[in-house]
């Protein structure tokens, strides 16, 4: 994950199951006593350490909120906004289900790579607004 993943986290450290919506934070925020969901339950963190590696990787996962596990520990498979990258992948889950025999084509692959390209150019318009009107 990138220090910027998102991490479900557990604010009254409660057991599956019981009333407890997760709080998503940076794994950069991270800190000794937190509770963390992990696929044995919700454990307290112990300690925290940061392992730098360099390359780029993606992936959407196939269920629609978007949760993967990691070494036994339940992320979000997204950073900074996790609703908004969320329900931008549900568009691709929705076309993937209704469109799965044609979505090997190489039209399909195309079309999908131009909108991810449109999408992309639109959120960066948007991040050069947002830095120009709150820093020029």
């Amino acid at each position: 994950a990138t220090r910027y993943h998102l991490l479900p986290i557990s604010k009254g450290c409660k057991e599956f199951g019981s009333v407890d919506h997760p709080t998503y934070i940076y794994f950069t925020d991270v800190l000794p006593g937190m509770c963390i969901y992990t696929i044995d339950g919700i454990e307290r963190v112990v300690r925290v350490t940061i392992e730098e590696k360099f390359g780029t990787y993606t992936f959407v996962a196939a269920h629609g909120d978007g949760q993967v596990v990691v070494n036994g520990i339940v992320a979000s498979s997204f950073g900074m906004s996790y609703s908004l990258v969320n329900n931008y992948y549900n568009i691709h889950r929705f076309l993937y289900i209704m469109t799965s025999v044609f979505a090997t084509s190489s039209t399909f692959v195309n079309a999908n790579l131009k909108f991810g390209d449109v999408v992309l150019t639109g959120m960066q318009f948007l991040g050069k607004s947002i830095w120009w009107f709150f820093y020029h």
